[in-house]
């Protein structure tokens, strides 16, 4: 989709991820910045990385992952001490707007987190040298699944981003950290993405006869694409005199 600068990566929520193996993933120093532009279509089920590397569930933990939360809140975990930690951001960001967010991680002087220049939160506490992962490096999905409070805590699910998503960087040092808050601070907001509305399919409009019927239902773009076969969904009409339906969608 267009994006801030050029085309911008539409994730579509369900599958779609970037895969980086952890041999041609950056390996992050003792400071290092993390700076890209969102543009959230909707909020997450589960918390899910906006980009990580990080260990399996069930190992040590090591590694670090951005994260989107399902109120809008961004999340920066990181391993250490064979614990997570994290710092999260108080605000939210908006849906279906762009926002440009960076995070500075300082071994010996703390992490920080801007949203579009603007500092949002701020831990003095020295981090340490980050524990780094041995696994691969994550875009857009988590790389194992996860419990979901908004489906069914005891069904684990991949939590996966619904949003667009430009200009990702990683930059060693914390010089990149102050130059994008000097810019962004005094810098206007781009244009909204370009989404597709998102209105609940019904059938055809109008009134129709009594009886069910194989009818395609076009919701949006990402969502129709899951689905194999040109009429997957059934309507159930009832006739003019009953004018509601029962879609099997």
């Amino acid at each position: 989709i267009p994006g801030v600068e050029g085309g911008a990566v539409l994730f579509n929520g369900f599958t779609s991820r970037i895969v980086v193996p952890v041999d041609q993933a950056p390996r992050l120093g003792n400071v290092f910045t993390i700076d890209f532009w969102i543009a959230p279509a909707s909020f997450p089920k589960s918390p899910c990385p906006i980009l990580c590397q990080q260990s399996t569930p069930n190992a040590i933990p090591s590694g670090f992952s951005m994260e989107l939360d399902v109120h809008g809140h961004v999340i920066f975990r990181y391993a250490q001490g064979g614990k997570w930690q994290r710092i999260s951001s108080l605000s939210t960001l908006n849906l279906k707007q762009w926002s440009r967010v960076t995070c500075l991680y300082d071994a010996k002087k703390g992490i920080q987190m801007a949203v579009n220049g603007k500092i949002v939160i701020k831990s003095d506490n020295a981090p340490g040298p980050l524990q780094q992962s041995q696994n691969d490096m994550w875009i857009g999905r988590t790389p194992y699944k996860v419990v979901s409070q908004y489906e069914n805590d005891s069904i684990s699910i991949f939590s996966s981003l619904d949003a667009g998503l430009d200009n990702l960087c990683i930059v060693k040092g914390a010089k990149a950290f102050g130059e994008i808050l000097k810019t962004q601070s005094k810098a206007t907001l781009p244009a909204l993405p370009d989404f597709e509305e998102r209105k609940l399919p019904s059938g055809p409009k109008g009134d129709m006869a009594f009886g069910a019927w194989y009818i395609p239902l076009k919701y949006y773009k990402q969502w129709d694409e899951q689905w194999r076969g040109e009429t997957p969904d059934v309507v159930v009409a009832f006739g003019k005199e009953n004018p509601s339906r029962v879609v099997f969608w």
